[in-house]
């Protein structure tokens, strides 16, 4: 499952029904939610050289995602990781139709040289972006919205072993869902989802309606 089997489904202009199916339920067990597909995950790619060969699918993906609405039951929010270089080149359309392109850095100066040659860039394809930004120190969310040039949308506390549970799978302790890591990123929802609604608003043709219901959010680091 995943990203990869896209390709052929593009090519046979079947992207709408394969992508359904490609997904995975990542909703918890137990968990009254709104509907059974509460959290859906789309697989990546785990060897760059799969790139080449989604290069006909990036395109009708970015169309299907910015128009889920249509496909689906209930709203969608869609989070996209592009990883480090993801949003450049054939899948930086994702990038481009994505309604915020938030950049998660470092508050070390090693990250923070290495972040502002990216945004420079970034923003050269996609105008306004925003930053999420692990507090490791030494510097303040202040400074580096400052030495940056770019909006800090929220901080995140540095705790590699809580930040392993999401990105390695590593077990859990007690009490992690109110961590504080987890309170950070749950309290970062509601300026990623403002900063989004206000760009949505504002790219708007004027006088007509505010498109979609659900945010497009595409992450870079």
């Amino acid at each position: 499952m995943g990203l990869k089997n896209l390709s052929v489904a593009a090519r046979k202009g079947e992207m709408t029904e394969a992508f359904w199916r490609q997904l995975v339920d990542m909703t918890e067990d137990g968990k009254t939610t709104q509907t059974a597909g509460d959290r859906l995950l789309l697989p990546g790619l785990t060897d760059p050289a799969q790139a080449a060969a989604l290069a006909p699918a990036w395109e009708q993906l970015a169309d299907l995602i910015a128009g889920i609405e249509r496909h689906a039951q209930y709203p969608h929010d869609v989070l996209i990781d592009l990883g480090r270089n993801g949003a450049f080149g054939p899948s930086g359309v994702l990038a481009q139709r994505a309604d915020l392109l938030v950049m998660v850095a470092r508050s070390t100066m090693r990250s923070i040289q290495s972040a502002q040659m990216r945004i420079e860039a970034l923003q050269e394809r996609v105008g306004e972006i925003g930053l999420l930004l692990v507090d490791e120190g030494p510097y303040s969310a202040r400074e580096v919205q400052r030495l940056l040039k770019t909006p800090v949308l929220a901080t995140l506390p540095y705790r590699p072993s809580l930040a392993r549970v999401l990105s390695d799978g590593a077990e859990q302790p007690s009490r992690f869902a109110r961590s504080e890591l987890m309170r950070a990123v749950e309290g970062a929802t509601t300026p990623v989802r403002q900063r989004a609604a206000l760009r949505r608003a504002r790219l708007a043709p004027r006088g007509g309606p505010v498109p979609g219901g659900g945010e497009v959010r595409a992450g870079a680091w």
